[in-house]
């Protein structure tokens, strides 16, 4: 690839961006504050994002789009304990670093000491909620 293609494609992946960032909706002021607790404890405050909210998410309690910095927590959570809400800012911020669900990642995750508890948590919550039938219909935690 061209020098010339390299940049126009910088271009476009940078608009790309831009958009993703411009259409996520405004931070969550009471999630933020939540978010650098747990960053700083968890991660050595070294982790950055553009966006902390919850949003409407049937199958997934949270997401995390790391390339614009987007963290996503599903709304049925704000009614979930403490701890479980905190998993869950700690699943999402460990993305901005792994994308993948790998060793590092779970590395990561596990700092967090009440992970095993909040998981299990969550599976006695969605007990019964998927199909059974297919594999991917398992919710993820």
């Amino acid at each position: 690839m061209s020098v010339r293609e390299q940049n126009r494609w910088v271009e476009v992946m940078r608009e790309r961006i831009e958009r993703q960032i411009q259409r996520a909706q405004p931070t969550d002021e009471k999630l933020e504050r939540r978010a650098h607790l747990l960053n700083r404890r968890i991660f050595g405050g070294r982790l950055r994002w553009n966006s902390v909210a919850y949003a409407e998410q049937d199958r997934r309690w949270g997401s995390c789009s790391f390339t614009a910095g987007v963290i996503r927590i599903s709304r049925r959570a704000e009614q979930l304990p403490p701890f479980v809400l905190d998993y869950l800012l700690v699943h999402e911020l460990a993305h901005l670093e792994h994308a993948e669900h790998g060793p590092a990642f779970w590395e990561l995750v596990n700092r967090y000491p009440l992970t095993e508890r909040a998981r299990g948590y969550l599976m006695a919550i969605d007990h019964g909620l998927a199909s059974g039938d297919d594999p991917d219909d398992e919710p993820e935690y």
